[in-house]
């Protein structure tokens, strides 16, 4: 395999005046795109987020370190998602307006 020249390779401020056109060319299939994203992520994350939660409800009674270690780190990640939700119904709204 041979090594580009880094004259050959795309300049990142090339990249970002790129998609700038893009989204002025096409506003609204780029906020579906993006509101897309939004949706599948929120799905992905919920399905994550109801694991973590059948993770902690199963081993809560446990006394093994693993599994201590592994309810902690579960429910700090169950923490860290009570935001989203907020984030998600705004996003999506924004979205579904542009």
């Amino acid at each position: 395999s041979s090594v580009a020249p880094l004259a050959m390779l795309p300049d990142h401020h090339d990249q970002h005046n790129n998609r700038i056109d893009m989204f002025t060319a096409f506003p609204h299939e780029s906020a579906i795109v993006m509101r897309r994203g939004i949706e599948l992520g929120t799905v992905s994350s919920a399905v994550l987020n109801t694991h973590c939660a059948a993770v902690v409800v199963q081993h809560w009674g446990s006394t093994a370190e693993l599994d201590s270690v592994l309810r902690v780190l579960c429910l700090l990640r169950l923490l860290c998602a009570l935001p989203r939700p907020y984030y998600w119904v705004h996003a999506r709204k924004n979205f579904m307006a542009a």
